[in-house]
């Protein structure tokens, strides 16, 4: 699915660009009415709404008020601001605007960094645009120019938006947004402001602010003007809302007020239609929507609109397994994000691309861009994306049949939903109500009452729900924590041998398998094969409590002797495995043997209370590489310790370096302990 983020490539560089289109009033079949009960009346709102006007019906006229108005400011926040409204008038009639000449330098120097920025952004060039933007905007804060700080503000949250970077616009929509409160008659028009604002909100999923603000401007909008670009943006958000027979319903409409709009701006609203389809599941539709958009973007080569389009494709047809064109879709849009450095696109393009393999069965391909994408969006910061990222290797994990993972993952997605509640539903839908009830007055009272009760059943009933999947919820993952903790409660103690307190033989050995190659290169692995030498005699003469109390004596000298992260276990019987790490290859013979003397000089005390004594045969062997292969290192050690049963018992031998099975003549033999009496 589809982001919100997929509706961003068409805001646009300026307050009016999306109002040239005059439009007729469309109160009795438009779904939202634009009566504008509470329309601005202050003399800036009003000379906007004029200019607005008059740019719809006579050009010239619109521009000879700009150019009066331009000569008569004095304030630079203000002219700057017609001089944006002058370069949006001659950039939509390809004519070149580099500002107007000025016989104040400072001034000059300002519109001209400030008309480059403009140029710079229209082009894709952010970071630079950017950079004009923040340096003007400390300017305006010196010379404590409000309608200066204002204007560079929309600019930064207008194009950081465009540039996926919610969170970094969401600063300066903010502080514009508070700008707005506090200028009785703000320059800057409320509608074109608002938009920005509302967008933003919407971007990061805070529906409650958005929809608010949405209504806030509605309120504003001048009366009798084009009103599509708010219906796209409501029948988005309706859509993220899972409303979807309204969201079409502001869309369609939206679509039919551009009819006479220029290729850019009738592109969005398919694009809209489109993701709105594939939501649903109507691949068809949507792959329908999705060409024209492409189509009449590439007309203007906006290819940030044909990436996120790209992407749209990639999923529609994955949707209808045809994988080959899914494929070559994806790629593209992949290879889009990286030339615009945009991460959203990349991280929907992974996850897409996830999908896709998901539903050809090839999981590990799966796996791996599900990977990338959860890297990319903790690496940004994408809440929304890091929880879809862990949702679907959760889904992987499931197809593999590694349940531990994939409940690992969904652990981590459900705690990233449950703090994400906060975000009102309810409350967005009421105010979805409050903006209908306000500009659908020519409805008859009844019906308004009769809707507004069936919105509120079904609201109930909407958090019923919610509350009773949280409470669902929230049991699966209480009986699934327990039932993890207790596996690994009861692994735990079946890897431990009761009596000796070491490790089973499993358990040691999937241990040792996993030790790494050590990290120095004067580190060694030692692992120790040891037997206990004529065990039986001491349970057939002392009874086998007493053989117990010998295992249980020996091992509590071995373990007196090992470091932390070295391993100890009982691999049967009388036979131990021993794995000594990060030593010295000038200290491995020492160390094995300490172990040895440990067992060999100690007693211990019968059943019977009588003293006893126990040795031990020992083959060692030291290695710098990892132990994935013990099972041939074991082979090598038990050859080595049956050489040292057949030397005469109670001794070390080196495995890799003492003769094993050959001619005393042609080696010599190793260093035997004197047996025990």
């Amino acid at each position: 699915m589809i982001h919100s983020v997929l509706i961003t490539f068409l805001l646009f560089t300026s307050f009016y660009s999306y109002s040239e289109v005059s439009t007729p009033d469309r109160h009795h079949d438009s779904p939202i009415s634009s009566s504008n009960q509470e329309a601005n009346t202050t003399p800036n709102a009003n000379w906007n709404a004029l200019y607005l006007s008059t740019l719809n019906h006579s050009p010239e006229r619109a521009l000879n008020m700009l150019q009066t108005r331009y000569t008569s400011s004095t304030a630079y926040g203000d002219k700057l601001y017609l001089a944006s409204l002058l370069y949006q008038y001659m950039s939509h009639r390809d004519q070149p605007f580099y500002g107007v000449a000025s016989n104040d330098s400072d001034y000059q120097v300002i519109e001209t960094t400030f008309i480059s920025a403009l140029m710079k952004d229209g082009k894709g060039q952010y970071e630079e645009a950017q950079q004009g933007f923040l340096t003007l905007l400390a300017k305006m804060q010196s010379r404590s120019d409000l309608t200066g700080k204002a204007l560079l503000k929309y600019q930064l949250c207008r194009s950081l938006n465009e540039q996926a970077k919610y969170h970094q616009a969401n600063y300066y929509c903010s502080a514009l947004q508070s700008d707005l409160r506090d200028i009785a008659d703000p320059v800057l028009p409320k509608f074109g402001t608002y938009r920005v604002i509302a967008n933003n909100h919407h971007f990061r999923s805070d529906y409650q602010a958005a929809l608010s603000t949405y209504l806030a401007l509605i309120n504003v909008f001048p009366q009798g003007h084009d009103i599509s670009g708010i219906y796209n943006d409501v029948g988005n958000l309706l859509k993220e809302l899972k409303q979807y027979d309204k969201s079409a319903q502001y869309l369609k409409e939206a679509l039919e007020l551009r009819a006479d709009a220029s290729d850019l701006m009738k592109a969005q609203v398919h694009h809209s239609l489109a993701d709105l389809y594939l939501s649903q599941g109507q691949s068809d539709l949507a792959i329908t929507h999705f060409k024209k958009s492409k189509v009449l973007l590439s007309t203007s080569s906006h290819n940030y609109g044909i990436a996120l389009t790209n992407l749209g494709l990639g999923k529609a047809y994955t949707q209808t397994n045809d994988y080959d064109l899914a494929r070559d879709y994806l790629v593209e849009s992949l290879s889009d994000s990286s030339e615009l450095n945009n991460d959203v696109i990349r991280i929907n393009a992974y996850l897409a691309i996830s999908d896709m393999f998901e539903e050809r069965k090839l999981t590990k391909e799966a796996l791996n861009y599900a990977q990338q994408a959860l890297e990319l969006a903790e690496q940004v910061t994408r809440h929304k994306y890091i929880a879809q990222a862990l949702l679907q290797l959760s889904e992987i994990h499931q197809v593999l049949n590694d349940y531990q993972q994939a409940f690992y993952f969904y652990q981590r997605y459900s705690t990233i939903q449950m703090e994400a509640r906060d975000i009102d539903n309810r409350l967005a839908f009421e105010a979805l109500d409050l903006t209908h009830a306000k500009y659908e007055q020519e409805l008859e009272n009844s019906f308004l009452v009769h809707q507004a009760k069936l919105d509120q059943l079904h609201i109930e009933k909407i958090e019923h729900q919610k509350w009773v999947y949280n409470i669902i919820v929230i049991l699966l993952l209480c009986g699934a924590s327990f039932m993890v903790f207790t596996n690994k409660a009861i692994r735990a103690k079946a890897a431990i041998d009761a009596m000796t307190k070491a490790y089973g033989r499993t358990e040691i050995i999937r241990r040792i398998k996993r030790v790494k190659r050590c990290k120095g290169a004067d580190k060694q692995h030692v692992l120790v094969l040891l037997d206990l030498d004529k065990f039986k005699r001491i349970n057939d003469e002392h009874g086998h409590p007493t053989g117990d109390r010998a295992l249980v004596h020996i091992s509590q000298q071995i373990r007196k002797h090992l470091m932390t992260d070295e391993l100890f276990g009982r691999l049967g019987g009388e036979e131990f495995l021993i794995m000594l790490t990060d030593t010295k290859p000038s200290e491995v013979r020492e160390r094995v043997e300490e172990l040895h003397y440990a067992i060999s000089s100690t007693v211990f005390l019968s059943e019977s209370k009588k003293p006893l004594n126990v040795t031990a045969s020992f083959a060692y062997l030291a290695t710098s590489d990892a132990l994935s292969d013990f099972d041939d290192l074991y082979s090598v050690l038990d050859q080595a310790l049956y050489q040292a049963k057949s030397n005469g018992r109670n001794c070390i031998i080196d495995a890799y370096n003492d003769p094993i099975d050959l001619p005393d003549v042609i080696y010599s033999r190793p260093v035997c302990e004197p047996t025990q009496p």
